[in-house]
């Protein structure tokens, strides 16, 4: 207890400094321990026993916007209780536990001004909070919830000898409060030899499970218990990455337990509220895959897996449907300074430079190519609409190449046809749309990049 991440608003609000813009007052807003509630007076040996009171939960309070106290959720300006405690002695362990017919939260003020929170306990909606070391003084007591809902709620309040309350996991008999990959979900296989084109799933974010109530499990959100998704992954002899996207409604997170064992977590990537997990040199094993959520909503997802640099998109000049070995110096030699496989435009971008490469078959994306900036692809592609793109005249280099091409015009679907794409590396953001039939997705900063080269257009 005493240790709480920050939120999602709370870290927003303090990576743009706005705790610190002149007339930006949170005081108002949050939780004041000045404005007293309900007075309770208990001697601790009184406490022993438990002592219950009846609250209503909830509030017009957004907890989430106030940067010096911990938590999420909705309470009241002023306490809802203001406990005297007393007798104390040595110290106690004092623990405050709420059943109510919501989602509820409690949030403490203690005797040394210090802040507590808790939300959900024991595999349950219900929190409970135990504040060890507690002193005789004066406790502000907040019973919140986690949306803008109110209801009726008891809260027990319950002084043990130190160390000695019941650990969280133990109060509901049986209750699991952590992923286990133990549980069977739905089974799957990857092959990695065909992922240079990403493969796209459907998948429901979320669950009722408090990931951050998990100490041996990094992260936080909400999840299911069991897998989403048990994955085999074969095909890997030559030590691609794996690169696993979540596509949500919600302000999605992905947790994996992967074929060593170990935890993996990531929440937001690349400036936006959906997970990128890149799996260097993936080894082949049995990984679980769970997609769960910041907030306790549930939310439509996609999901997809891509090789990056797949064997299906070899650099070109080294085989696998690269460029003639014989003609690569007639090419060098025309554009000095270009990389195998593509013609490289002059300093000042003329179009005298330009060259169309030797086309080389659909690579599926071009992650292979990331380093190879400024170069041009010759490439042939029949024309699809039922890949993913991010981005609009710019795509991400793990886009799939011939539906980005019937987004930018240059092929239709069902279209066999050679296209010329440019290499341009990183880019700060993509933007969706929706042309020829094909919406892309947005996307923050990514490493690599490609846009279909027009000529003279």
């Amino acid at each position: 207890m005493g240790v709480f991440s920050l939120s999602p608003i709370r870290a927003a609000l303090l990576a743009l400094g706005l705790a610190a813009l002149p007339g930006l007052s949170l005081a108002q807003t949050c939780p004041d321990v000045e404005l007293g509630g309900a007075a309770l007076e208990f001697d601790s040996a009184v406490l022993a026993g438990g002592q219950t009171v009846d609250v209503v939960a909830g509030g017009d309070v957004d907890v989430g916007l106030c940067l010096d106290i911990p938590g999420s959720g909705f309470v009241a300006l002023s306490p809802d209780f203001e406990l005297s405690l007393s007798g104390v002695g040595a110290g106690a362990d004092l623990q405050l536990a709420v059943t109510a017919s919501c989602d509820a939260t409690v949030l403490v003020n203690d005797y040394s001004g210090a802040w507590h929170f808790a939300d959900d306990a024991d595999g349950s909606t219900d929190p409970r909070l135990v504040i060890t070391g507690a002193q005789d003084g004066v406790y502000d007591i907040w019973v919140g919830t986690f949306d803008t809902a109110t209801c009726e709620a008891t809260l027990t309040l319950t002084t043990f000898a130190p160390g000695t309350a019941p650990p969280l996991d133990v109060a509901i008999e049986g209750a699991g409060l952590c992923p286990d990959p133990s549980i069977e979900s739905a089974v799957d296989t990857l092959d990695m030899t065909t992922l240079g084109t990403p493969r796209v799933q459907e998948i429901v974010a979320g669950g009722d499970l408090d990931l951050g109530a998990c100490p041996n499990v990094p992260g936080g959100g909400y999840i299911i218990q069991g897998p989403d998704l048990e994955f085999s992954l074969v095909g890997n002899a030559d030590g691609l990455d794996l690169e696993i996207r979540v596509e949500a409604a919600c302000d999605a997170v992905l947790l994996l337990n992967d074929a060593n064992g170990e935890w993996q977590y990531v929440d937001d990537a690349e400036g936006t509220l959906n997970p990128v997990l890149v799996l260097t040199a993936a080894p082949e094993g049995v990984y679980d895959l769970w997609v769960g959520s910041i907030g306790a909503e549930s939310c439509d997802a996609t999901l997809s897996f891509a090789a990056l640099g797949g064997v299906t998109a070899p650099t070109p000049g080294k085989g696998g449907g690269a460029a003639v070995e014989e003609e690569a110096p007639v090419e060098e030699e025309a554009a000095p300074g270009g990389k195998g496989g593509g013609a490289a435009p002059t300093e000042d971008g003329g179009d005298d430079a330009i060259e169309s490469p030797d086309a080389i078959p659909d690579p599926g994306n071009l992650t292979a190519f990331r380093a190879d900036v400024g170069v041009l692809l010759s490439i042939e592609v029949t024309g699809s609409t039922d890949g993913f793109v991010w981005g609009t005249d710019v795509y991400t280099d793990d886009s799939d190449v011939s539906t980005a091409a019937v987004h930018a015009g240059v092929v239709a679907p069902g279209e066999t046809a050679v296209v010329i794409v440019e290499m341009l590396g990183p880019q700060d953001s993509f933007a969706a749309s929706e042309l020829n039939g094909v919406a892309t997705s947005a996307f923050g900063a990514w490493g690599g990049s490609f846009a279909f080269f027009l000529g003279d257009e």
